[in-house]
């Protein structure tokens, strides 16, 4: 009994460790030392779960680096013997283990990896547009809506690195608009984002500060490791929003905003004008001092008359008005939906790649209202 009881607190001892993994670890086999710690994962994991696909990313890596030619399969094997230059396909490229799912993933490494994954975004995205993204950092703050925004763009590979801070955990509601298993339920929403982009794209760097940002930490998210080359905000903290707002404004970065309502999106370029105002000056006619907001409001909820100066009622949807007079009667917050979430996402992927590629210059509030559009 007591080895049992023993047994039963490592393994949730080891359950919150896994809970805080979000960076995957990088095996690459030609390194002695390196090697014989792979060996010794193998060895001792007798749980892991191994996926080995090198020779169809090298059969397609192949293909796409010679597009003219049509190889047959006995080519095709010639071409990677060829490729492989005498190594040892095992010890190619690099062995990738994702500790909190128990995965292990043979791939390409960074370079041919990077080629092949964003190959079909020619020439949508030029390889010199690519490579600049490619160098980009990125911070994006609330992971409810902001997770669709980070996987999108991890996707597109939009960014290098992206920083990530939310305070709160995944809860069984959030999985309407979240686009995460219900194994995750109590995990941190920041975690949650980074491990899905490590899952599509090892080599993007990221960084998680579960806390959320507040006014200890948002020069770190902001310059740590070098200064930020966007902001995207997607929390629900009006001081929050007005804080990072202030930094950025004296930092001279953009910040993008995604709203989810008739597909409404922000754009402030502080980064291009000194002068401008923050939210565009809607909130110009009421206090917005930070100590002052974190007191009235103490909880992360937008008050109404903050909201209602943010998006005026006709900016709004009939159904989000009436649900405005229900929150904390019938319904707990305002209504998201996952179309809207994910079409935000997209919209913002696309403001954000054209802004880092200085291809947007504007600022000002937009609106795809696609019950407009299309009716």
């Amino acid at each position: 009994m007591l080895k049992n009881k023993q047994k039963l607190q490592q393994y949730l001892e080891e359950s919150n460790k896994r809970k805080k993994l979000y960076k995957p670890i990088f095996y690459r086999l030609n390194h002695k030392k390196i090697n014989q710690e792979f060996t010794q994962l193998i060895l001792q994991n007798k749980n892991l779960v191994v996926f080995d696909q090198i020779n169809n990313q090298l059969k397609e890596l192949l293909k796409s680096l010679s597009p003219d030619i049509k190889f047959s399969d006995t080519e095709l094997e010639k071409a990677i013997k060829n490729h492989l230059a005498g190594a040892s396909i095992k010890d190619y490229g690099v062995w990738v283990f994702y500790p909190w799912s128990n995965r292990l993933v043979h791939i390409l490494d960074e370079d041919e990896f990077i080629a092949l994954r964003t190959n079909r975004n020619r020439n949508k995205i030029t390889a010199q547009e690519q490579k600049k993204l490619g160098k980009q950092k990125v911070a994006i703050i609330g992971l409810s809506v902001g997770q669709a925004i980070a996987i999108t763009m991890a996707k597109e590979r939009s960014f290098g690195e992206v920083r990530l801070a939310d305070f709160d955990h995944i809860d069984l509601s959030n999985i309407n608009r979240i686009s995460t298993g219900i194994h995750n339920i109590n995990t941190n929403k920041a975690i949650t984002a980074a491990r899905k982009i490590a899952e599509i794209d090892p080599f993007i760097k990221t960084k998680c500060y579960v806390n959320g940002v507040n006014e200890s930490n948002i020069k770190q998210i902001l310059f740590q490791g070098g200064k930020i080359d966007l902001l995207i905000d997607e929390c629900d903290d009006l001081a929050m929003k007005v804080l990072l707002r202030k930094n950025a404004k004296s930092s001279k970065i953009p910040v993008v905003m995604a709203a989810n309502e008739r597909g409404h999106i922000d754009i402030e370029r502080f980064d291009l004008e000194n002068d401008r105002a923050l939210f565009h000056g809607l909130l110009d006619h009421l206090n917005t001092d930070i100590n002052h907001l974190k007191k009235k409001f103490p909880n992360e909820a937008l008050p109404l008359d903050y909201l209602l100066a943010l998006h005026p009622p006709a900016t709004l949807s009939e159904r989000m008005l009436s649900s405005l007079s229900e929150i904390g009667i019938s319904i707990n917050t305002w209504p998201q939906l996952a179309s809207e979430v994910d079409m935000g996402a997209g919209i913002v992927t696309n403001v954000s790649r054209r802004i880092l590629l200085k291809q947007l210059q504007c600022s000002g509030r937009y609106f795809i209202n696609l019950n407009t559009i299309i009716k």
